[in-house]
This record gives structure tokens, C-alpha cells and sequence, in this order.
């Protein structure tokens, strides 16, 4: 899990088109099932993997993560022990805000 989030990761940096494919393949209901896991690693590098996913001006990206969860596994990380996924949790909860109507 850890090595195909990490790939993912990169994979979606700076590319839109390899975000589209990402999200095309299916690969994103998986990464949110992995923030659920409980190994805090696996966690924060899910959580990589979808803000890499989620980041830039593309809204069909932010959109298509949060149809798959409303948010719900997401704000979990944010209520977690570890500090590391409250950080990276609210770092893709920003991400998500960006787009207008998730903010709604």
C-alpha cells in the first residue's frame, strides 16, 4: 500500500493529465479506503497521494474525491491522534476548499 501511494503521489505531480487518468482508473476510492488503515504511515501517504490528485486549478479532481467520501474520511484524519494526519487531513480538506461548490 505504501509504494503504490507514494507512486501515485508522483505520479500526479504537475501532470493533469495523468491526475484525470488517476482519478479514470478508479485508483481514488481505494486511497481514501487507505486513510482508514491503521498504520498512521499508510495514512499520511494515501493522504499524499489524493492531495497530489487534488492539487492545481482542475476542478473535475477535487470534485471527483469528494464524491467518493462527502469528506467523511478525511475529516477523520483530522480528529486522529497522530499530529501528522491532523496536519496532512486539513492539508487535503484546503485542497478540497478551494473549489467553490465543496465549500457549499
Amino acid at each position: 500500500e505504501r509504494c503504490a501511494a507514494l507512486s501515485i503521489a508522483a505520479l500526479s505531480l504537475g501532470s493533469i493529465k495523468n491526475k484525470t487518468e488517476i482519478m479514470k482508473h478508479g485508483f481514488i476510492a481505494p486511497l481514501i479506503s487507505t486513510t482508514t488503515y491503521p498504520d498512521k504511515n499508510i495514512q499520511r501517504y494515501a493522504v499524499l497521494a489524493l492531495n497530489g490528485v487534488a492539487l492545481g486549478e482542475s476542478t473535475e479532481t477535487k470534485i471527483g474525491i469528494y464524491k467518493e467520501d462527502q469528506l467523511s474520511s478525511l475529516i477523520a484524519l483530522v480528529k486522529s491522534e497522530d499530529v501528522e494526519c491532523i496536519h496532512s487531513g486539513i492539508y487535503i480538506l484546503g485542497t478540497l476548499a478551494e473549489n467553490m461548490d465543496i465549500r457549499n
